[in-house]
């Protein structure tokens, strides 16, 4: 338990102790079936539950036992009473924070919306501490915003007969992108924001780290929770920093598409190459459209392999030299089906002096890649591979 914050006994015997919230959370109240949200409030021991001057109880209900003579409340949100003969844990304040600034309507020193929040604990993420010096429940909350972000300002605290804004003139303010692109491995807030005040505090927001930038053609959603939450986690005092995040924004990583196509065409002419014929060619499995890094894109087909009427193999997409993905290809070869006997093929005859061409039949059966016997018109036979549509390979 954070240091733990004592509260005497206010107005008799009643435990009462006066609370506020520093940070973007609020507390939560109920009264005529109706949930209000507050930052300060004075609570009071009762047979209900800890309620607010006005009769609201606090949201969940923590009810105090007969007997307590005062409250200990930490900053972390431990609620404990304090009785004759010991104590007793009472439970935790429950904190609501919203994401995206919603619509309130004031009533009294409490506002309402029809807006979800998301519950968190004090001390946890930004939904902030639970402070006693200087909360008085008489103070409204201000809920100026500004567009696309949840600026808010703080209430008035005892002793100031004015409102004390959470952001002033002269503050440092940031402007998150609706969308960003980076080339870097880590999403630093200087890469998706424009951030302007005073230049010490500028430097140290442009380096704080978001973590590592999203894979190629994926997105990652940013918010001002998200935003505060970072800049909180690195250290940096945000009471005088201004959050401006438009709803939906957005950072990925710079990158460009690699179509099928551009795949496909990349393998004919591999098997154009290294098998002397050109086919049009079926995928056997969808290929997706990649996306890697900008730069140069080279398509390298390796392994490839010929067994009946399919082909298979590798493709290693580079990215200026560098590997960016590796895809295993496989299609059918449809009109490259099998020789049977009694066809007429080509008989390519290869040696180390020439290349020599005549017509042939086939003696047996084969499909693309196999070995098949074939004869020529002048009797002699020949074994070789069937490399192509009716073209059969010998190497002397």
């Amino acid at each position: 338990m954070i240091g733990s914050i004592l509260a005497l006994m206010v107005g008799g015997t009643v435990p009462t102790v006066t609370v506020r919230i520093e940070g973007d959370g609020f507390f939560r109240f109920a009264k005529d079936n109706q949930m209000f949200y507050g930052r300060v409030a004075q609570l009071s021991a009762t047979p209900q539950g800890l309620m607010a001057k006005d009769g609201s109880l606090l949201v969940p209900r923590l009810v105090a036992p007969e007997g307590t003579t005062k409250l200990e409340v930490s900053m972390d949100g431990n609620i404990t009473a304090v009785l004759a003969n010991g104590s007793k844990h009472l439970g935790r304040f429950v904190i609501a924070i919203f994401e995206t600034p919603p619509k309130f309507n004031h009533v009294g020193n409490y506002v309402t919306t029809d807006s979800r929040p998301t519950l968190t604990s004090p001390g946890e993420w930004i939904a902030g501490v639970i402070r006693t010096n200087g909360a008085a429940n008489s103070a409204p909350i201000d809920t100026k915003t500004t567009e696309g972000s949840t600026t808010t300002t703080t209430p008035k605290t005892a002793g100031n007969n004015s409102a004390s804004e959470k952001f002033v003139p002269g503050t440092t303010e940031i402007k998150v992108n609706l969308h960003s692109e980076i080339t870097s491995e880590h999403i630093l807030l200087g890469d998706i924001a424009t951030i302007e005040g005073d230049p010490e505090v500028k430097e140290k927001l442009s380096v704080v780290d978001f973590g590592r930038a999203p894979i190629y053609g994926a997105k990652r959603g940013l918010t001002v929770l998200h935003v505060r939450a970072n800049i909180l986690a690195a250290k940096i005092d945000t009471r005088n920093i201004k959050i401006i995040c438009p709803e939906g924004a957005t950072v990925e990583r710079k990158s460009q598409k690699v179509e099928p196509t551009a795949i496909s065409d990349a393998v004919a002419k591999a098997i154009k190459v290294k098998f002397g014929f050109e086919t049009q060619l079926q995928e056997k499995n969808r290929l997706t459209t990649l996306s890697v890094p900008d730069g140069e894109v080279t398509i390298s087909v390796s392994q490839l392999n010929l067994n009946n009427t399919e082909i298979s193999g590798m493709v290693d997409v580079l990215v200026d030299g560098k590997s960016a993905g590796t895809v295993r290809i496989g299609y059918d070869l449809p009109a490259l089906s099998m020789v049977k006997r009694g066809d007429v093929v080509r008989l390519r005859l290869i040696s180390n002096f020439a290349t020599v061409e005549v017509n042939a039949k086939a003696t047996t059966n084969g499909y693309l890649g196999q070995s098949i016997t074939v004869e020529t018109d002048n009797g002699t036979t020949h074994t070789g591979t069937l490399i192509g549509s009716g073209i059969v390979e010998v190497k002397l």
